[in-house]
């Protein structure tokens, strides 16, 4: 039992960082949608009848993704861990090609262009989100029933 206590709070710190993370990504990319086609045109990956339904769509599946995770959705927690696997390809498609722009994580204002001005930053801080969404994964399937039945 004690494992699992100590299990518990870690659960709940990653998925409270994780959906943080998403829902601030999500809506600072919604505030302003035609400089997130810019950031999205940049990776050269889209074609540009698509560029401005992504630039809207992808913030608000971010945004609702994020406040399921919060509801302990194991969707969510997939979902999320699909858009961090597909945002690692992306990121490594563009260190690939040797492409000096800005991730596009939060949108205009990025804190991360300001920073550090590189893609190999933004896929590191990805990874680690990734191995923290397998960990809930993993968590929610082994012992998340037990803690709804001991509250």
């Amino acid at each position: 039992m004690a494992f699992t206590v100590i299990k518990k709070p870690l659960y709940l710190v990653i998925t409270w960082i994780t959906a943080l993370v998403y829902l601030v990504a999500g809506t600072q990319k919604l505030f302003d949608p035609s400089a997130f086609v810019v950031l999205i045109d940049s990776y050269g990956l889209v074609w540009e009848p698509f560029l401005l339904p992504i630039a809207v769509l992808l913030p608000l599946f971010e945004i609702v993704a994020a406040i399921a995770l919060l509801l302990k959705k194991r969707w969510a927690m997939i979902a999320i861990g699909g858009l961090t696997l597909m945002f690692i390809a992306v990121l490594s498609y563009g260190i690939w090609l040797g492409l000096d722009i800005d991730c596009g994580c939060f949108g205009v204002g990025d804190p991360e262009r300001e920073a550090y001005s590189n893609l190999h930053s933004a896929l590191v801080k990805n990874v680690i989100i990734l191995a923290g969404i397998g960990y809930l994964l993993v968590f929610h399937k082994t012992n998340l029933v037990r803690f709804v039945r001991n509250k």
